[in-house]
């Protein structure tokens, strides 16, 4: 069925012709009717405006073609024809007659490619004509299709920015023309053009897959969150002052958000953050505050953060043949694995440095790992540690950090992680170890007045806050001394404002920690920044802990750990130092298939235990979940610790239980800072949503005694998930108590589980009634 119609574009303050559009489904495509719409574009100097509509897992549903005058919208259906896509193919995407323009023009390729297996050449990014910015910002928009002074910001803002509901055919369409017009008001043939047909499949695959993933990620961002705020609020005028309570929720300057403001009687306003330092926000609102306030939420996706405009502009700059990313030697090794690896030459006479770790010694495990990465042989250019939990992987960091520095002090060696709890935690480490020579560059919105008790007076001697980056080389070597060993995040090894440190200690060496938390996409802007001087990456992590972000939700998200080619040459550390024995031994046949050896003063098979909680039920807040019967208990049996002076931590799977434990806390006098964590907190992870966490003082995030809270009574839920179930039952070094249902361990499905076959291994005389402990009494 085809439709036609007629639209007004308003987009633009002086007044433009109607737009005609042509809604047509791909199997009723005809050649005549392409060369009749096809005529059209003679009007536009032979440019065709081109847009999509994405729909489930960020794959096309639609095409649109436009010129000046009409539009042609081309449905997909679930299968598609291939004799439309052919047409496709000859009349449009690959006729070098039409110049096909399209804002965002490399997104489209890679997801032609993706979903329809179809290439496109002779094609125009538009966004590209400004080289300066933020190619995904509003600003850039406005600027490419003409300026303010031309355009009705609003309507632009809504038609490119806000369809978070999805788009229609007057939208797409409206796109598409508002791309050939674009092209129109400028010099298009200074762009570097688009080719993907020139690309095999192969070597087109593994980008494209980076690019969907990139996107998948971004499609994943929440567009609401519930401030957690003190109920101490201000209001003067237009202007409301308040306090955020978490990192993870806190307000953030954003174009690209609102802030919403509810009062008592439902009233809703909206406003924007317009000062934000530390845990303080100012917001100026668009009316009048009445009333109690009673929720303030923020609406709208956060900003990408520099590791993903990084990415995304490499991704362009291969599609437009400005970079060579996929013949640097590390890409061909980690995603050419059948191609053989030509390896850049080493900068003069390497001296390969012996092992000094005189602190203590290592386990031969740990000495082979370390001897992998001092290796300046082509063999260890990528070197693949596997540590499973408490085996010491920072401390094959840490003398890894030492061999380097005590045969040459001037060598530079980077050390990252996507969390800066983990970049913290080796950094303490380091100073453990008695090894001070380094510095620290984390950012000001993670530390001041947020974190800042995380790091001890050793750390903050040698702590470089954003804020107080220089980007001259003389005052940076004053900031850097000679320290060249350097500790940052991911994302911030991928911002700009670090230049000057770079400069000074090159980035030759780099290692990862947590290596099985990181998409292995975001390392593209590493690979490809550092390509002149990186020599080796080191890759530490576990994939039997927690898996890259976002995977539950997006299972193709992969990290190094997930390429069989590299696992298979990765070092197993096979000695864990951590557990007791009754937990370590668990694991270690139930997870890593008895390979890990424990090495534990504790053989006490009380060193784990269950309380029954008889009467605790799950209930859904939210998106997440709770359960207040298992929060009184551990309420309290944290007063029994507390009384006998014992270092507990709380762990439990689900955000609103870590609140209503930390109320029961608060309740009965406890401490309750830094006491309560879920999971993936306790692990470290930073995410993508730039979430950020409190953490403990103890290197890899372990505590002497663990208590473990499992909210759910009656669906599996959290634990069918055994990775994020390894992390929660691994964190103790002295002891762990779970608190659940002994008839939910019991039941069927919940005794398949992790923590059900362990509840199953230590039998029946594991098991305190929850009704004793609350008597005071703790057998």
């Amino acid at each position: 069925m085809i439709n036609e119609f007629a639209i007004e574009q308003d987009l633009y303050k002086e007044p433009l012709p109607p737009i005609f559009v042509t809604t047509i489904d791909e199997r009723l495509l005809e050649r005549d009717h392409f060369q009749s719409f096809l005529s059209s574009a003679v009007d536009s100097d032979g440019n065709v405006g081109v847009s999509a509509i994405y729909g489930e897992r960020c794959a096309i549903t639609s095409i649109t073609f436009s010129t000046l005058s009409s539009s042609l919208v081309v449905r997909f259906a679930k299968q598609h024809g291939r004799r439309a896509l052919v047409f496709l193919k000859e009349w449009i995407l690959n006729n070098p007659r039409y110049v096909k323009v399209a804002f965002k023009m490399d997104i489209l390729a890679l997801a032609l490619f993706t979903d329809l297996s179809l290439q496109i050449s002779d094609a125009v990014d538009l966004l590209s004509l400004k080289v300066t910015g933020d190619r995904g910002s509003l600003e850039t928009l406005m600027w490419v299709m003409g300026g303010e002074h031309q355009l009705h910001k609003f309507n632009v803002k809504s038609l490119f920015f806000d369809n978070v509901k999805g788009m229609s055919s007057v939208d797409v369409a409206l796109q598409a023309w508002a791309a050939c017009l674009a092209a129109t008001l400028s010099d298009v043939t200074s762009i570097p053009r688009i080719d993907t047909s020139k690309w095999t499949p192969k070597r087109l695959a593994p980008l494209a897959k980076i690019a969907r993933d990139g996107d998948l990620l971004e499609s994943n961002k929440p567009v609401f969150i519930r401030n957690d705020v003190r109920p101490d609020i201000s209001v003067n005028k237009d202007q409301v002052n308040m306090i955020c309570e978490r990192f993870r929720t806190r307000i953030r300057i954003s174009d690209s958000q609102i802030v919403l403001i509810e009062t008592k009687d439902r009233t809703a306003t909206a406003g924007h953050a317009k000062r934000v330092q530390g845990r303080n926000a100012q917001v100026l609102v668009n009316g009048p505050i009445n009333g109690e306030i009673v929720s303030i939420s923020t609406i709208g996706k956060g900003d990408r953060t520099y590791a993903e405009v990084a990415r995304r502009e490499i991704i362009l700059q291969v599609l437009q043949g400005r970079t060579p990313l996929l013949s640097q030697p590390f890409f061909q090794h980690i995603w050419f694995p059948h191609e053989r690896t030509v390896w850049s030459k080493q900068d003069g006479i390497i001296f390969e440095p012996h092992t000094y770790f005189p602190q203590r010694s290592l386990n031969l495990s740990q000495e082979i790992a370390v001897g992998k990465i001092l290796s300046s042989s082509d063999d260890n250019r990528v070197v693949m540690i596997h540590g499973p939990p408490g085996t010491g992987k920072t401390t094959v960091i840490a003398a890894a950090v030492t061999s380097f520095h005590h045969s040459d002090p001037t060598r530079s060696v980077w050390i990252t992680a996507q969390s800066n709890v983990a970049v913290k935690n080796i950094a303490e480490k380091l100073c453990a170890v008695g090894f001070y020579d380094f510095r620290l560059l984390v950012s000001k919105d993670f530390h001041f007045d947020w974190h800042e008790h995380l790091y001890a007076e050793t750390l903050e001697a040698r702590l470089i806050r954003s804020d107080e980056f220089i980007g001259d080389i003389v005052g940076a070597e004053r900031q850097l001394l000679d320290a060249r060993i350097i500790l940052c995040t991911l994302t911030m090894l991928s911002n700009n404002s670090i230049r000057a440190y770079v400069q000074i200690a090159p980035v030759n060496t780099v290692i990862f920690d947590e290596a099985s938390q990181i998409e292995v996409g975001d390392y593209i802007p590493v690979i490809h920044r550092f390509s002149s001087t990186l020599r080796k990456m080191v890759f530490i992590g576990d994939n039997k802990q927690l898996a890259p972000y976002g995977q539950e939700e997006i299972p193709e998200l992969q990290s190094v750990f997930e390429f069989n080619h590299l696992l298979m040459k990765a070092t197993f550390l096979d000695t864990q130092y951590r557990m007791p024995s009754i937990i370590g031994n668990f694991i270690s046949y139930s997870v890593y298939d008895g390979k890990l050896r424990t090495c534990h003063r504790s053989i006490d098979r009380k060193a784990c235990r269950f309380i029954d909680v008889k009467g605790g039920e799950e209930n859904r807040h939210g998106h997440s979940w709770l359960n207040r019967g298992e929060a009184m208990v551990i309420s309290r049996l944290a007063h029994l610790y507390q009384n006998q002076n014992k270092h507990y931590r709380i762990i439990t799977p689900y955000d609103a239980q870590r609140t209503v434990i930390e109320t029961a806390l608060k309740n009965v006098d406890l401490p309750w800072e830094n006491r309560v964590f879920n999971v993936d907190s306790f692990q470290g992870l930073l995410s993508h949503l730039s979430i950020g966490y409190s953490c403990l003082t103890n290197t890899g995030n372990e505590g002497d005694h663990i208590i473990v809270s499992v909210v759910r009574s009656g669906s599996i839920g959290f634990l069918q998930n055994e990775r994020r179930t390894n992390v929660m039952l691994t964190r103790c070094k002295q002891s762990m108590i779970i608190c659940t249902s002994r008839a939910f361990m019991s039941s069927k499905q919940v005794s398949r589980t992790l923590v059900g076959r362990l509840a199953a291994s230590l039998g029946p005389d594991a098991w305190i009634e929850g009704r004793d402990l609350l008597n005071g009494y703790l057998p």
